[in-house]
C-alpha cells in the first residue's frame, strides 16, 4: 500500500490494519505535515523522498553538496522519522534518483560507503536507458536519455507509481507478497532481501514512466500503457528474469 500523506489521519488507521496484518507500506514524503504524518512514517517499510525534503528537515545543505552529501542527510532524516523502515529513496531531480537500504541485507549494506562506483545495469545507447550504479552507499539512477522535456507537472507522481509497479510486480512473481501476522518470514523481510538488479530495473521502470509523462502537457497525458512502449517492456521482462534470493512461500493445502 503507498500513501501520499495528504490525510494522515485516515492513512494512519489504515496504517496500523497494515502492520497488525504484516503487510508492508510506503509513504511519499513531500514536506513535513504533522503529528499524524510522523506516526505514519514511523512503520513505513519504504519512503520517497522530494528533492528538498531532507532541507526542509535538516536546515539548508552544505554549499557544495556531494552525493555523499545526499545520502548522509537522507540516512539522518530516517533516523529520525522512519525508524522501521527498509529502504528510501530521494528523487534528486535532473541528476535522477538514488536509493539506499536501511538494514544489513540483500547485496548492499548501510555501512558499504565506499565512494568507488560499481554498476548495476549498463547504460543502453538504443534505448537511451540509464545506467544504475553503486557507490557512495547508493544504488545511483541518472535521467532516461533522448527526452524532449515539455512539462514536469506530475513527473514525480509518475515515478513513484512506475518504480512501484515494478517494486511489487517482481514481488508478486517470485511470491514475496504472500504474509500473515503468524508468517515466519515478513513481507518486510523479504522485501529487504530483493536483488540490487531487481531494485535497479524497479529504478528505471519508474524513470521511464517520468520520462514519457515529461513530454506531454498535463500530469496524466504522456502516462506509458506498458503495451505500448517497448523500452518499458523490455524492462519489466528483465526485472522478472531477476532470481529472488528468497523461497517463496508455499501455500498448504488441507485434505478433508
Amino acid at each position: 500500500v503507498h500513501f501520499d500523506g495528504r490525510h494522515p489521519q485516515a492513512a494512519l488507521h489504515l496504517s496500523k490494519r497494515l502492520v497488525q496484518a504484516n503487510i508492508p507500506y510506503s509513504v511519499d514524503v513531500e514536506r513535513p505535515r504533522g503529528s499524524g504524518h510522523e506516526e505514519l512514517l514511523e512503520n513505513a517499510s519504504f519512503i520517497i523522498c522530494s528533492s528538498d525534503y531532507c532541507n526542509k528537515v535538516l536546515g539548508p545543505p552544505p554549499p557544495q553538496t556531494t552525493n555523499q552529501d545526499y545520502v548522509d542527510r537522507l540516512r539522518q532524516v530516517t533516523r529520525l522519522q522512519t525508524p522501521n523502515a527498509v529502504l528510501a529513496m530521494q528523487t534528486v531531480g535532473s541528476k535522477g534518483s538514488y536509493l539506499i537500504r536501511l538494514r544489513s541485507s540483500g547485496d548492499t549494506t548501510d555501512n558499504d560507503t565506499s565512494p568507488q562506483e560499481r554498476t548495476i545495469l549498463e547504460q543502453d545507447t538504443d534505448s537511451c536507458a540509464p545506467a544504475v550504479t553503486y557507490h557512495s552507499g547508493a544504488l545511483w539512477c541518472s535521467t532516461w536519455g533522448g527526452i524532449d522535456i515539455v512539462d514536469s507537472t506530475g513527473a514525480g507522481d509518475a515515478f513513484q507509481g512506475g518504480f512501484i509497479a515494478g517494486l511489487w510486480t517482481y514481488m508478486k512473481a517470485h511470491g514475496l507478497v504472500e504474509s500473515s501476522p503468524s508468517s515466519s518470514s515478513s513481507s518486510v523481510e523479504k522485501l529487504e532481501s530483493i536483488p540490487d538488479e531487481a531494485l535497479a530495473h524497479a529504478m528505471r521502470i519508474g524513470t521511464r514512466v517520468a520520462a514519457k509523462k515529461l513530454e506531454c502537457l498535463g500530469a496524466r497525458k504522456g502516462l506509458p500503457y506498458v503495451t505500448d512502449d517497448i523500452p518499458l517492456q523490455t524492462e519489466f521482462q528483465d526485472l522478472l528474469a531477476v532470481p529472488s534470493k528468497v523461497r517463496p512461500v508455499s501455500k498448504q493445502h488441507h485434505t478433508p
